[in-house]
């Protein structure tokens, strides 16, 4: 066998159970952390509050059990005679660890900190699933708590669902459930956070002063960027009927709207007169008017205006995506071929193609001049939720509940890139309008921003790194199919991985190399015996020269099936082809022969005699190879079974001499204990038996 020892079984690491600490909540754990001076231990779990506890001293623990020795003896001498045995004091968990308070945050917990500030005050951080940080001062010796001021105004509290260029591509609005937020595109800092209703879409007004929202109630609402304010508000829509889009004319003149009431509104802006600030002067501030309101008789899911200002075109309830004349509202054309709504779409800037998203997955590209449709996409593995063109190209950005941002081309129909990075669900995203940046909002409440390189893009190399991803998806998701199986419930506890193919490519490899040196080594002899001399031995593989003169490749495959762990190892062994099984049975049988490892042989030969024992029982040649392999195994087992036998007799013999001078019985509870169960166990079969005999004279009389 191989005793050799690695250097984690070397780790002189022991864990003892000390005891446990009471909790006052019922859920589970789900963090432990412990300050910087190692004196306050913090625990949490899915609740909003957190439990924290002092942990004492060497000092304090002495202190304290001499206090608890002097009650006992206080005890004694009173005459209680119940607790005569407690003079001896017994140490457990309660003397280290001492309950000190419990704090209330604002939301769940997600993640916490803490370090101490003074020598008798701890600084307590916490992230909430709000995403705010609540910090809080604890004072050990009062136990005081104080809240201090908290972190909440530099990300979203809710998911975002609306993002928003400036014209000039340095600002980025970014609406969500509570409020509207402007962020600085170079320093990625948020320098706005305007409270609002519940954004749905949003929009720069011309001027990039103020920020038109949609809301889920039904208003529009215009956001000053001066004054951090909401400073109109108008009910665009009927009331609690979600604004779902919106979208500006090229002239940037006017703008459209549509939601769930079935109807387009068409707005004007306009310039209003206003009082300035304490103050009986006028100013001009932008406003825009109702022109007029288009019924289509559909819930509005997604619009947009032709760059020409010819068309707008609208995705609608029933599936079908609408063209409309812009002057007169009259259908020009009707998209049709989703199976689920669209759910988003966009039009080039040469209004020549458009491109909708559903959330029946598919991608469809559209030619605006005659509604045919040039080609389906299956682009994503769930719904489609946001889609853009790239100004003034024919390449577009689609992103979708997958989680992944991916790159196209509208021409030749070709997926060019997948960006990967959210961990929760793309909601919305923007595009600069020189295509440099993109901005991309997610479940996770995370907003990310993207930037073009100028390193090219193979697209054959992301098309074999896409190839291989999907094939480790498959391969991990793929079942093994048991030769002779009949039964589907029953099959093994491993599904195929990575690590069990390269353990099988690996095993192969060293098979392969094996067979070319023994091809060698029968030439070299053949060369010898017709010669009738010596000659120089042929050169070894390069493998085995560079791990040295004594690895024989016997070793190599040896070492190539040792280093396979346990859990892949049948897994490994189902993926190899049955030329190379017969291979290794027949170095299973010399390693076997020579006691190596015979645990790990004897697992491999059973198993691969299991999988194909139909082919090696149905031919001469393939059961010498079994017989012989049944004869070694039988010997490696009587062989190992000796060796445990002769060690627990020696391990039972150092036993009784250790009780012979000590005069005592190890291990005396357990074997009281397994006595006991022994005895259980035959009074139960007893009356079990007596059980069955008198319902059997039962039937007979």
């Amino acid at each position: 066998m191989n005793n050799e020892k690695t250097s984690e079984d070397q780790v002189p690491l022991h864990v003892q159970y000390l005891g446990s600490i009471i909790r006052k909540s019922k859920q589970r754990v789900s963090s432990l952390n412990v300050d910087n001076e190692s004196r306050i231990l913090a625990c949490h779990g899915v609740e909003s509050f957190g439990e924290f506890f002092r942990i004492s001293t060497v000092d304090e623990i002495r202190t304290r059990l001499r206090k608890r020795l002097l009650k006992a003896r206080k005890r004694k001498e009173n005459g209680d005679e119940k607790n005569e045995e407690e003079i001896k004091i017994d140490w457990d968990i309660s003397l280290i660890f001492t309950s000190l308070c419990e704090i209330k945050f604002d939301g769940k917990i997600r993640a916490m900190n803490l370090f101490m500030d003074t020598n008798i005050t701890c600084k307590i951080i916490a992230l909430t699933l709000n995403n705010k940080i609540d910090i809080h001062s604890l004072n050990i010796q009062d136990k005081t708590i104080e809240q201090l001021p908290s972190i909440e105004k530099s990300a979203h509290r809710t998911e975002v669902r609306c993002l928003a260029f400036s014209s000039d591509d340095m600002l980025i609005a970014s609406g969500s459930g509570e409020s509207l937020k402007i962020w600085n595109r170079h320093s990625c800092e948020s320098i706005r956070t305007i409270p609002c209703d519940y954004a749905l879409c949003c929009m720069f007004l011309p001027g990039d002063h103020s920020v038109l929202i949609g809301c889920k109630n039904g208003s529009l609402q215009i956001a000053s960027l001066d004054s951090a304010s909401i400073i109109e508000i108008v009910q665009g829509h009927e009331e609690n009927q979600s604004i779902w889009a919106m979208c500006m004319t090229s002239d940037r003149q006017s703008f459209l709207t549509g939601g769930s009431d079935k109807k387009i509104q068409f707005w004007n802006f306009e310039l209003k007169d206003e009082k300035e600030n304490n103050s009986k002067k006028m100013r001009k501030r932008l406003s825009f008017e109702q022109k007029r309101s288009f019924d289509v008789g559909e819930d509005v899911l997604a619009l947009k205006i032709t760059p020409n200002n010819r068309y707008f075109v609208a995705a609608l309830m029933d599936t079908t995506v609408k063209v409309f004349f812009m002057d007169s509202c009259q259908m020009f054309l009707s998209l049709y071929g989703h199976s689920q709504p669209v759910l988003c779409l966009d039009i080039s800037s040469d209004s020549r193609l458009v491109i909708t998203g559903s959330s029946d997955r598919n991608i469809k590209i559209w030619g605006l001049d005659f509604g045919d449709c040039h080609r389906s996409l299956f682009a994503h593995d769930d719904t489609i939720t946001a889609i853009q063109f790239v100004p003034k190209t024919h390449l577009f950005f689609s992103t979708s509940k997958d989680n992944r941002l991916k790159y196209w081309d509208a021409d030749k129909f070709l997926h060019i890139q997948t960006l990967d990075g959210h961990c929760g669900e793309i909601r919305c995203m923007s595009i600069t309008h020189n295509g440099m940046h993109i901005v991309t909002a997610a479940h996770d409440r995370s907003i990310r921003l993207w930037e073009r390189t100028e390193e090219p893009l193979i697209l054959d190399e992301e098309k074999e790194q896409e190839r291989e991803a999907q094939f480790e998806n498959e391969m991990e998701n793929d079942e093994f199919i048991l030769p002779g199986e009949t039964n589907k419930e029953i099959g093994l506890a491993t599904l195929k991985t990575i690590e069990s193919l390269k353990g099988a490519e690996s095993i192969i490899e060293a098979l392969d190399i094996w067979r070319e040196e023994k091809l060698k080594l029968a030439e070299h002899e053949a060369t010898q015996k017709a010669l009738g001399k010596e000659i120089p031995p042929p050169p070894r593989h390069i493998m085995l020269q560079a791990l040295g003169s004594s690895y024989t490749a016997e070793r190599f495959v040896f070492e190539s099936l040792r280093k396979i762990p346990a859990s892949d190892l049948e897994a490994t062994l189902l993926l190899l082809p049955f030329d190379y099984v017969q291979k290794l049975l027949s170095l299973l049988i010399y390693y076997l022969d020579r006691f190596q490892s015979p645990e790990l042989c004897v697992k491999c030969a059973v198993f691969l005699i299991k999988i194909h024992h139909g082919v090696l029982t149905s031919s001469h040649q393939y059961l010498n190879i079994v017989e012989q392999l049944r004869t070694h195994c039988m010997d490696a087992v009587e062989k190992l079974r000796n060796n445990v036998g002769f060690n627990l007799a020696g391990l039972k013999l150092i036993r009784r001499q250790i009780e012979e001078q000590n005069d005592v019985i190890l291990f005396a509870d357990a074997t009281q204990k397994l006595t006991s169960n022994e005895a259980k166990k035959r009074k139960k079969r007893k009356s079990s038996a007596a059980i069955l005999t008198i319902k059997g004279t039962s039937a007979l009389a």
